[in-house]
C-alpha cells in the first residue's frame, strides 16, 4: 500500500490525496481511490482505515465506517475490535460496532502511536512531559475488557 497525505511537510514529487495498493510479488497497482483523509493509514486484516474513509484491502471497494474525532496529531493503533488515537484526550472506536467515538478523559496521550492494544488490553504510558497542553492526569494506564 501506498498513501500520499496531503502535508506541511513534503517533497514536491510527492502528489497527495490518493491511496494505492500494489501486489506483492509483481509490484503492479491492485487499485488506486482519491482520498482526502488526515491521518496515516491503519491496516487491520483487509480494511485500510485512514480518517477519512474505509476500503477492502483486496479490492478497494468503500467499507462502511462512521468515524469522526476531535482532534490530535496522534497516529491511530488498532487490534480485532478496536481503534485507538488521540481525540483531543485518549479516543477509542469499537471497530465491530462502527457507531462513534468514546473518550477516557482526562489524560493526554502522546503526539505518536501512544495508545497500544497488546494482548487483550490497552497499555497508554504518559506522554505529557514537556507539553504545554492543559490536561489533569499525567499517568500511565491500563485498560482490560470486561464481558458484557
Amino acid at each position: 500500500m501506498m498513501s500520499y497525505q496531503p502535508t506541511r511537510f513534503r517533497l514536491d514529487s510527492e502528489i497527495g490525496g490518493r491511496i494505492s495498493v500494489f501486489d506483492l510479488y509483481e509490484g503492479r497497482p491492485l487499485w488506486e481511490v482519491k482520498a482526502d483523509y488526515q491521518s496515516r493509514p491503519m491496516i487491520n486484516d483487509r480494511t485500510i482505515y485512514v480518517q477519512g474513509g474505509a476500503w477492502d484491502l483486496l479490492t478497494g471497494k468503500p467499507q462502511p465506517f462512521n468515524f469522526k474525532r476531535s482532534y490530535g496529531c496522534g497516529i491511530m493503533a488498532g487490534s480485532r475490535n478496536l481503534m485507538l488515537f488521540r481525540s483531543a484526550t485518549l479516543g477509542y472506536f469499537d471497530l465491530e460496532k462502527n457507531k462513534s467515538i468514546d473518550n477516557y478523559g482526562g489524560m493526554r496521550p502522546g503526539c505518536w502511536v501512544n495508545a497500544l492494544p497488546v494482548g487483550g488490553v490497552v497499555l497508554v504510558p504518559d506522554a505529557s512531559a514537556g507539553c504545554r497542553c492543559s490536561y489533569l492526569n499525567r499517568a500511565w494506564i491500563a485498560l482490560d475488557s470486561q464481558p458484557e
